[in-house]
C-alpha cells in the first residue's frame, strides 16, 4: 500500500549515462556530501523528527479550529501495526473520450472502495515526557501514530486556516 501520497523524498532521481555524469549532478545538490556519512545522514533524520514533534505541538495547539475534517487524506499507522485510511470519495469530473472514460471507470470504483472520509477527530493527546501522539477519528482511537501521519494531519489543518 502506498501511504501519504502528499510525503515524498526524490520525486525524479537525476538520471545519467556515465559514472562522472552522475557525480557532477549529485554534486549540484545542496546536501551532497564527501565526508562524515552516518553523521550527516542522522541529523538528517533527527531534523526530521524535530519537525514531526513540531507539528504535534501545532496540531494540539490548533485542531479544535477545525470543523470540518472530511477531506482529510492520510493513512494512519499506529501502535496496532495496521494502518487505516481516511479518504473522501469525490466522482471526478472532467475526464473525455472513450480511454479517459475507461481510466476514470476504474480509479472511481477503486476509489469509492477507499471511501472513508474523517468525519470527527478528538482526543488528541501528546505524551510530553516520550512524544507519543494519539488521537481518535470517528470512534476509532490510534495510540501512538507514525510521524508521517503527524505531518499530514498538522498539514491539513495549517491549509485549513490558511483559507
Amino acid at each position: 500500500m502506498t501511504r501519504n501520497i502528499k510525503i515524498h523524498g526524490l520525486v525524479f532521481r537525476p538520471c545519467s549515462l556515465d559514472f562522472q555524469e552522475n557525480e557532477e549532478r549529485m554534486r549540484t545538490a545542496i546536501d551532497f556530501t564527501e565526508i562524515d556519512f552516518l553523521e550527516k545522514y542522522n541529523d538528517s533524520i533527527v531534523v526530521g523528527q524535530i519537525i514531526a514533534e513540531s507539528a504535534k505541538i501545532f496540531i494540539c495547539k490548533n485542531w479544535e479550529s477545525i470543523k470540518d475534517w472530511s477531506d482529510l487524506e492520510v493513512e494512519i499507522l499506529d501502535n496496532s501495526g495496521e494502518v487505516t485510511e481516511y479518504y473522501n470519495y469525490k466522482d471526478e469530473e472532467g475526464w473525455v473520450g472513450k480511454i479517459g472514460n475507461l481510466i476514470k471507470s476504474s480509479l472511481n470504483k477503486r476509489n469509492k472502495e477507499r471511501h472513508n472520509p474523517a468525519t470527527e477527530v478528538k482526543d488528541i493527546c501528546l505524551d510530553p515526557t516520550d512524544g507519543d501522539f494519539s488521537l481518535t477519528i470517528n470512534g476509532k482511537e490510534h495510540w501512538w501514530i507514525d510521524n508521517e501521519s503527524v505531518i499530514i494531519i498538522a498539514d491539513y489543518i495549517e491549509q485549513k486556516l490558511k483559507k
